[in-house]
C-alpha cells in the first residue's frame, strides 16, 4: 500500500513516523478552518442550551494522548532522535539526508493552497449546502492573523526555496498533498464545523451575509493556479520515475490517502478541542 510498496494497508495507516511529520501541517489546517469561518456563533435556540457547552479538554487531550502514543511508538521503535527528527521536520522520505525543515518545505505549496481553499470551500458550503455562514470580516480577522502568522512563521524557521516550484519529488509531494488533504481532510474539518455548530442549535444573528461570504479575486487565482501548476508538471516531467514507487500514478496517489489516516483523526480533535475552547472563552469573558 505505501509508496515503496513495503507496507501492507495497516503499516500504511499506523506508522507513527509519518503521523509525527504531519502534526505542525495539520496545526496549520486547523488553524486555517477557522480563519476562514471565524468564532463559534453566541446564539443558541434555548431547546438545546444544555446541549450547547463542547467537552473541548476531552478533545485536546485526546489529540495530546494520540501525539504522545504516537511518538512513544516512534521512539521505542525507531529510537527517540528518529521521532524528534520528525517532528522538527528534519526526513520526508525514507532513505533522505535529514536536513532540518525538509517535510516542511516538501509540503509549503499545498500547506498554502490548504489556507486559500479552506476560504472558497467554507463560502461554498454557506452557499450551496446549508453550511455554517462564516462570520463578518471584522469577527474573522483575528483568526486570520493567527492563522497566517503560524504559516509564515513555521516557514521561517523550517525555510523554503525555489525548489518547492520546480524539484520534482517536492512537486509530487504537493501534489498528492492537494489530492488527499483536499478531498478527505478539507471536508472533513468543514464537516466537523457544521457539525459542532448545529449540535448546539445556532444561527448566526446580525451582521451582513455579503460580507459573511466574499472571496476576493485572489483566493480564486490561487486555489486553482497552483494544483494547476504542479499538474502540468507531475503530467510533463519525470516526476512519477523519480518516486520511489514501481506502481505508477495510482500507487503513490491512492495509497496516500491511507497513509494521513491518523492526521484525520487528528484534525477533527483540534476542531472540537478549538471550537469548544474559543466559545467557552466567549461564553466566559
Amino acid at each position: 500500500m505505501h509508496e515503496s510498496g513495503d507496507r501492507t494497508l495497516t503499516g500504511t495507516i499506523l506508522n507513527p513516523i509519518q503521523f509525527l511529520r504531519e502534526v505542525p501541517i495539520a496545526v496549520a489546517m486547523v488553524l486555517f478552518v477557522f480563519a476562514a469561518y471565524g468564532p463559534p456563533t453566541r446564539s443558541v435556540e434555548p431547546q438545546r442550551a444544555k446541549a450547547a457547552p463542547v467537552r473541548y479538554r476531552g478533545a485536546f487531550a485526546g489529540a495530546l494522548l494520540l501525539v504522545s502514543t504516537v511518538f512513544a511508538i516512534a521512539a521505542s521503535t525507531h529510537g527517540p532522535a528518529a521521532a524528534l527528527n520528525s517532528l522538527f521536520q528534519y526526513t520526508t522520505r525514507a532513505g533522505d539526508t535529514p536536513v532540518f525543515g525538509s517535510h516542511w518545505q516538501h509540503h509549503w505549496l499545498s500547506t498554502l493552497w490548504f489556507g486559500i481553499a479552506t476560504v472558497l470551500a467554507a463560502r461554498l458550503g454557506a452557499l450551496v449546502f446549508g453550511g455554517p455562514l462564516p462570520a463578518a470580516r471584522a469577527a474573522r480577522r483575528p483568526f486570520e492573523r493567527a492563522a497566517w502568522l503560524y504559516f509564515v512563521l513555521l516557514t521561517v524557521v523550517f525555510g523554503v526555496s525555489s525548489l518547492v516550484a520546480t524539484d520534482p519529488i517536492r512537486i509530487g509531494s504537493q501534489a498528492r498533498e492537494i489530492a488527499t488533504h483536499g478531498l478527505i481532510t478539507l471536508p472533513l474539518a468543514l464537516a466537523m464545523f457544521a457539525w459542532l455548530e448545529r449540535r448546539r442549535g445556532v444561527v448566526r444573528a446580525g451582521g451582513d451575509a455579503a460580507d459573511a461570504v466574499h472571496v476576493a479575486w485572489y483566493h480564486v487565482a490561487f486555489a486553482i493556479a497552483i494544483p494547476m501548476y504542479l499538474g502540468v508538471i507531475v503530467k510533463a516531467s519525470t516526476v512519477i520515475e523519480a518516486g520511489q514507487t514501481g506502481g505508477g500514478l495510482v500507487a503513490m496517489a491512492g495509497a496516500h490517502f491511507f497513509e494521513h489516516a491518523l492526521d484525520y483523526v487528528f484534525v477533527a480533535l483540534l476542531i472540537v478541542g478549538v471550537y469548544g475552547h474559543v466559545q467557552h472563552s466567549r461564553s466566559n469573558p
